[in-house]
């Protein structure tokens, strides 16, 4: 909850020196740019935002056109399930549970990450987070890389278990240039159940996985067996550290 207060009043900073001119269409279409990049991954971080989208739309003129589009964006993550609840103590979990992955606690908020080492590296790594009220949260973690330019992903097509599973993005990634021609893109996308069951299928596929990140232009990736278990690890301790 705290870091999606502070991530809103980083946007309202980023934008709030045009509150001294004329509030504009433009600056509402911009302003909800940025609100759109907010990560949001349970119902409180939910709340926040609609909160804030509320109150801008009573700020906006009766004849502003943009108001459809707050409108779409309050329908659509109205919409948006999640799987966090809350989370057992992590000393339930063994060296094998956690091998391959690390644990890191930030001292700041108290919030505690479990995740693959490399996760900035594979196309796709699930991560748990689990705050200091002892709420557990899975996020998946999508990864660009490439010189190809930017693909602006907005969705994924999966092939796994010879089918093929498509996901639109909730979420807009973050993208920097790395070096050169070399661009990464990465967004964090709250595991609903529709996820949830991707990242299944993609665990018990007895066929080669690949993906296709797609936006303005796509890449396709294939997913490494070591991706996959790194997957499937991430999902069993989310099994075993959530209370029914």
């Amino acid at each position: 909850m705290k870091r999606i207060l502070m991530t809103l009043s980083v946007v309202l900073l980023l934008v709030g020196s045009t509150f001294a001119q004329k509030q504009s269409d433009k600056f509402y279409e911009a302003y909800l740019t940025q609100i759109r990049k907010i990560p949001i991954d349970s119902d409180a971080a939910r709340n926040v935002v609609l909160k804030n989208l509320n109150k801008t739309i009573d700020e906006m003129g009766e004849s502003s056109n943009v108001k459809r589009l707050y409108t779409n964006y309050i329908n659509e993550i109205k919409t948006l399930s999640f799987t966090d609840g809350k989370s057992r103590s992590i000393d339930v979990l063994s060296k094998d549970d956690l091998k391959g992955l690390e644990v890191k606690q930030d001292k700041f908020t108290g919030v505690t990450h479990i995740r693959a080492k490399d996760y900035n590296l594979y196309p796709l790594s699930a991560y748990l987070k689990i705050d200091k009220e002892n709420r557990l949260f899975m996020n998946l973690i999508v990864n660009y890389r490439g010189s190809g330019g930017w693909i602006f992903m907005d969705k994924m097509i999966v092939l796994a278990r010879d089918k093929s599973y498509t996901y639109n993005f909730k979420n807009m990634p973050r993208r920097e240039i790395t070096g050169g021609s070399s661009v990464h893109e990465q967004l964090s996308e709250a595991v609903s159940p529709e996820l949830l069951d991707i990242l299944d299928n993609i665990v018990i596929s007895d066929t080669p996985v690949e993906v296709r990140l797609s936006g303005e232009n796509y890449v396709d990736r294939k997913i490494s067996p070591k991706n996959v278990d790194l997957i499937s690890k991430v999902l069993s301790i989310y099994d075993k550290l959530k209370v029914d």
